[in-house]
């Protein structure tokens, strides 16, 4: 049965390639918190992804590769019980954290209409998450946990769309939530990392990073792990622990001053009314 959905085309562009596709809007919604939320289906390019403020979160074709390193190299080295995702309302992260390590993790999800729509139409990808998480609808940033966590990953609106969650409050605010040996987990496009890493390192005795090449932002996306203990990441080099994408091969450690410093950031998906 044909059905009459809106179609609209985006735009990706990245190191002087552009490519525009049309996709079919599965969904539509201007939620309660202020965010415009997309569900959106490329049958010759991303397959199902999701857009929020006309920014694209991610898609069927690539997911695992950010939510499993988002999630596996800090579980390894906390195989904590009490663990928290503050955003990650599409449980992707959740299922990820759940299906390798048997955590039952903590969702601070702002908006309850991305809940809904996450249930709705990636339930092919979150199962384990939605069934295996509790959600606490909550700003992060008066989020009170009940006790300090082991983990915690910040899957958030990025440094750019919403500073706010990112300035020196909200990383305070974070770290109190953390136990003494917790750690903490943030994401960054490579040409935002160098800068954004370097302003929390004053907060963190340690760190490390790492990335992989993302399609659905046509560059390398990094994860920069931090925390006031020791980390020991020859764990992460020597599990045997793999997933659909990860491996410990796939674990690449980033030198953060060999990372360009980009002031001006070119846009690199955008969206075309029709």
């Amino acid at each position: 049965m044909k059905t009459n959905r809106k179609k609209m085309t985006a735009v990706v562009k990245h190191s002087g390639f552009e490519k525009r596709f049309e996709f079919e809007v599965l969904h539509e919604v201007l939620s309660a918190s202020g965010q415009r939320i997309i569900v959106g289906m490329s049958k010759d390019y991303l397959g199902r992804f999701l857009i929020i403020n006309d920014e694209i979160q991610f898609s069927s074709l690539d997911y695992l590769t950010y939510h499993e390193l988002m999630a596996i190299p800090a579980m390894l080295l906390r195989h904590g019980h009490y663990v928290a995702v503050y955003g990650g309302g599409d449980f992707l992260l959740a299922s990820q954290i759940f299906k390798h390590f048997h955590c039952p993790p903590k969702i601070v999800e702002l908006d309850g209409e991305m809940i809904k729509i996450s249930k709705k139409y990636f339930s092919k990808f979150n199962a384990l998450g939605v069934e295996n998480s509790e959600v606490v609808i909550c700003d992060v940033l008066v989020h009170q946990p009940g006790r300090p966590y082991d983990v915690i990953f910040v899957d958030l609106t990025d440094q750019v769309d919403c500073p706010a969650l990112y300035n020196e409050f909200a990383i305070k605010k974070y770290k109190e939530a953390l136990a003494p040996n917790g750690l903490i987990v943030f994401y960054a496009e490579y040409k935002m990392a160098r800068d954004f890493y370097g302003k929390l390192e004053k907060f963190f005795n340690h760190s490390f990073y790492y990335g992989a090449y993302m399609e659905f932002v046509g560059s390398l996306f990094t994860f920069g792990v931090f925390s006031d203990d020791s980390m020991d990441v020859g764990k992460i080099k020597s599990t045997s622990l793999t997933g659909d994408y990860f491996c410990r091969e796939h674990f690449n450690q980033i030198n953060l001053a060999r990372l360009p410093r980009v002031k001006n950031l070119p846009e690199t998906f955008s969206l075309v009314e029709r």
